[in-house]
């Protein structure tokens, strides 16, 4: 289908029926809180994301991308422990991590915060990888780019209707059967 530059992005371009899907990258870069305010893919997604809101649009998040979203919050805040108390991975495993009481508690917070953000702007559906779509992942590894999760997503999108996905992977990018807007 096509690939939009954001600098290139027109949504009076699109239906009133289109529906804007947002990977997991997108949602880190506007919600993770681990860039400044003036990073320019934060700027820039956030921007594109307002401007969608403003024109009362219609975002989805799937539940894939969320938990995709918190396994990677969980990890930023694993290697910024280990950074911080000079420890190293091989003596403190992620699975010593998820042990350590306070810092638990202080993920979950972070983790309800963000998904909180995600849940009051955004509609949330719910995801379901089945065996078909990996025996289909599997099957037709040599003609996608995508890690499992990302193929799942698109797969699961493309039956709601007239999508666009919005993406800073380059693995998206490869997929002619989808709309996609990317920096």
């Amino acid at each position: 289908m096509s690939v939009v530059r954001v600098a290139d992005f027109d949504l009076s371009k699109y239906s009133s029926e289109t529906v804007f899907v947002l990977d997991t990258n997108i949602l880190y870069f506007v919600h993770s809180g681990y860039y400044l305010p003036t990073d320019p893919k934060c700027i820039c997604y956030s921007n594109l994301v307002q401007q969608i809101i403003s024109d009362d649009r219609k975002i989805m998040v799937s539940a894939l991308t969320i938990q995709e979203l918190l396994f990677g919050i969980e990890g930023k805040e694993y290697s910024r422990y280990i950074d911080a108390n000079g420890i190293s991975k091989k003596s403190y495993s992620k699975k010593d991590y998820r042990k350590n009481t306070a810092e638990r508690q202080s993920l979950r917070t972070k983790m309800q915060t963000v998904f909180a953000e995600i849940a009051n702007t955004y509609t949330l559906v719910d995801g379901q990888i089945t065996s078909g779509q990996i025996k289909n992942f599997t099957d037709q590894f040599d003609a996608h780019h995508y890690d499992p999760i990302d193929y799942v997503l698109v797969d699961d999108m493309l039956s709601k209707g007239t999508v666009v996905f919005v993406s800073d992977d380059t693995d998206f990018q490869y997929d002619t059967r989808i709309d996609l807007v990317t920096a």
